[in-house]
């Protein structure tokens, strides 16, 4: 079965509309939030008590973006075998049969989305061995934005685990109006760069 991971950030109405849909799933035995480096507010952890497949997990509060520790935060608290990593605003077209995986592989999903429609790095399945082997999602990429998803594509096919373009399709929920988030990825570039070329 699956863990699906959510890395957060103040996006909680996108994570109430996420896990409505995907929460009733017979593949997802497991749906792991971690909050990323805030506390949410009011009554929305209390919402989330709903829906029973749910562990929360907070992060620490003084990291800004640190999704690559939020990912493997989620990984390690997660208790399936196959791990599901997704953002927040892209969620499942359907349920998935699993019985065909292989460990050997990581599996990588379409958008249906007309304005975005490759393949999102962000969103991987993997067995749990596979994140083990790569050590999980590098968190020097942490404190800025971006590139940490293209570097662990970049390292899961360095370690010669096959790369497979999954029949299993994700829906963009914002309908792939990505917000302006006014963040600068140059520091990430730098660091992606170094790495994979040296």
């Amino acid at each position: 079965m699956i863990s699906v991971i959510f890395p957060v950030y103040k996006n909680e109405e996108m994570l109430l509309k996420n896990l409505e849909h995907i929460h009733e799933m017979d593949c997802v035995e497991q749906i792991t939030i971690v909050y990323d480096g805030y506390v949410p507010e009011g009554n929305f952890e209390i919402g989330v008590h709903g829906f029973v497949k749910v562990k929360q997990i907070r992060n620490h509060p003084d990291v800004p973006w640190g999704i690559s520790r939020a990912r493997n935060l989620g990984a390690m608290n997660s208790d399936c075998d196959w791990l599901l990593f997704l953002d927040v605003d892209h969620t499942l077209k359907e349920s998935y049969d699993i019985s065909n995986l292989e460990h050997t592989s990581v599996y990588k999903f379409k958008r249906l989305s007309k304005e975005h429609p490759e393949w999102p790095a962000g969103s991987l399945l993997m067995h749990r061995t596979a994140w083990q082997k790569v050590g999980g999602y590098d968190e020097r990429f942490d404190g800025h934005y971006g590139y940490e998803d293209l570097y662990m594509l970049w390292i899961l096919q360095k370690h010669y685990f096959n790369i497979r373009e999954s029949d299993m399709e994700l829906i963009v929920l914002n309908g792939g109006q990505c917000k302006v988030l006014d963040r600068d990825s140059s520091v990430n570039e730098i660091l992606f760069n170094r790495l994979t070329n040296g």
